[in-house]
């Protein structure tokens, strides 16, 4: 997130998770416009939400750091003609 900060200052950045700690983690980076209590699993409710956040438009870059099978569907919709990369190895 720190990188993508320094390339692009001005883009909003949404982090979406379920975990109330991985959320308080994200909010301490600091690096994100917005935090979302949701999960991707529910790919039609956040894919509203952010189609909300950013007034019609979707995502230009989207980057999957979990392996769960359910949300794969929710990356490909939600960015559109945009980016998606995969971080499914992470160390954690």
């Amino acid at each position: 997130m720190s990188a993508i900060r320094k390339v692009a200052p001005h883009c909003c950045m949404i982090g979406i998770d379920y975990s109330d700690a991985q959320l308080d983690l994200t909010n301490e980076l600091g690096h994100t416009d917005y935090l979302l209590k949701m999960d991707a699993a529910h790919q039609e409710k956040v894919y509203h939400k952010i189609e909300k956040i950013r007034q019609g438009r979707l995502c230009d870059l989207v980057i999957n750091c979990v392996t769960s099978e359910n949300t794969e569907r929710f990356y490909f919709s939600a960015c559109g003609q945009g980016l998606i990369k995969h971080l499914s190895v992470l160390i954690r």
